[in-house]
């Protein structure tokens, strides 16, 4: 046998050998669980201001292994109800063997882009918010490549939970209208109140506006007064959130 060959084959199984050795020095740990991503444990910290709907939600990437992560690109998905959906993509680079990193991802939308009974629905009801999270990214010297899904249900707290627009009265040349809610929302309110009276003929007959603060898991229960020229047959009532610049109305009769 002539040395040459033998040496070209000597070669061959040492690559072999050592791609091997690469190969289990990459897997293994996927399959024992040691590179993964998890949920952080606060959930979404939601953000209505400068008329955005905002959220941040964190995840942790847990690489025991034996090689760097490199080029790793989150795809977020978010959806709630039918009409409400975000898609973002975040990079975040490279992932050294052995670190433990936690990484925020963002979203957000324009109010202006969210359906009105969307808008509605968010301001009045608690909401089951959907994410999901794709990872994708290399090993180091792009031997290989990995992919990593993970699928999350968080809660949005209304900001005006049950709210409730009722008893519109008149007594001695004034208006009254009972507004009362919760706010589910993670955040202060910092909001006005205009209440529009109208007679029969659909003419106006007196207005006010108020502005109220309600801090995060308060109750809000008031009486809004306007004082009248003549007798109202029903109130235009609107909302209007200061920080993101959402706004409602509603009707109520006598």
């Amino acid at each position: 046998m002539k040395w040459p060959l033998v040496a070209y084959r000597i070669g061959l199984v040492i690559f072999l050998v050592a791609i091997l050795l690469i190969a289990a020095m990459a897997v293994m740990p996927v399959l024992e669980g040691d590179v993964s991503v998890e949920r952080d444990q606060e959930g979404i910290d939601w953000s209505l201001e400068n008329e955005t709907f905002t959220g941040e939600a964190s995840v942790w990437i847990n690489n025991s292994g034996y090689l760097d992560f490199e080029k790793i690109v989150f795809d977020l998905h978010v959806e709630a109800l039918e009409d409400f959906q975000v898609e973002t993509t975040h990079k975040v680079g490279k992932i050294s063997a052995g670190e433990d990193r936690k990484i925020d991802l963002t979203f957000s939308k324009k109010i202006s882009e969210i359906p009105d009974d969307v808008k509605t629905h968010l301001l009045r009801h608690d909401t089951e918010v959907n994410m999901s999270v794709d990872m994708s990214g290399q090993y180091s010297y792009a031997l290989f490549t990995f992919t990593a899904e993970r699928d999350d249900v968080f809660h949005w707290g209304a900001p005006f939970y049950d709210l409730t627009i009722s008893d519109l009265s008149y007594s001695d040349g004034e208006g009254m209208v009972d507004v009362s809610f919760e706010n589910h929302y993670r955040g202060e309110l910092d909001f006005t109140v205009t209440v529009e009276l109208f007679n029969s003929q659909g003419g106006n007959v007196g207005s006010t506006t108020e502005s109220y603060t309600v801090p995060s898991g308060s109750s809000f229960d008031e009486t809004v007064s306007v004082e009248l020229t003549e007798e109202p047959e029903y109130a235009v009532v609107t909302f209007e959130e200061e920080k993101s610049g959402m706004e409602f109305q509603e009707e109520v009769y006598r």
